[in-house]
């Protein structure tokens, strides 16, 4: 597999289909402070490393997809919604095609924020993270961050960088 390339890549292919399922949408937030659904973040570890560190990486995507959503509601712009399905995580990746985006039309979501982190290296990871406007269907935010380190703190570096980054969404 080529990575990135894959459009049946874990990490990919939801965000494709989140795309179709949002094309088109004219459903309205609730008046008031935007509502922003985050979605746990998916991990894939494609280092090919002799340790099996899955444990680890599960408690770092988990504190990173809650720190996330903490910071952003801590921005005060958002109310932060964090998606209930039912699973330990509720990503792209893990709940069933269109289940994220109907969760967040039913809970009056303006946004739908949703990612993965992939670590390609012993050294080098990649986090990207998409928005969508569910008025519109329309990605609002696309970005897509290498960060160096598998430690707590790089990871924290990188979660903090991306939540200042989300501040910046449109109106």
């Amino acid at each position: 597999m080529s990575g990135w390339a894959c459009a049946r890549h874990p990490i990919v292919w939801p965000w494709l289909v989140l795309g179709l399922l949002v094309a088109g949408s004219d459903r309205q937030a609730t008046a008031g402070t935007e509502r922003l659904a985050v979605a746990d973040f998916d991990f894939i570890d494609s280092s090919n490393e002799p340790v099996d560190r899955s444990v680890v990486h599960a408690a770092r995507i988990a504190t990173f997809s809650r720190s996330l959503r903490d910071h952003l509601a801590g921005q005060g712009r958002f109310v932060v919604l964090r998606p209930a399905c039912g699973q330990e995580r509720c990503s792209a990746g893990a709940m069933p095609d269109g289940d994220l985006v109907r969760w967040a039309r039913d809970h009056d979501a303006r946004f739908l924020a949703f990612g993965g982190v992939q670590k390609a290296s012993t050294l080098v990871q990649w986090a990207r993270a998409e928005v969508v406007d569910l008025r519109t269907g329309r990605v609002v935010f696309q970005r897509l961050l290498s960060f160096r380190g598998d430690t707590d703190e790089a990871w924290r570096h990188a979660e903090r960088f991306l939540a200042r980054a989300l501040a910046d969404l449109p109106p």
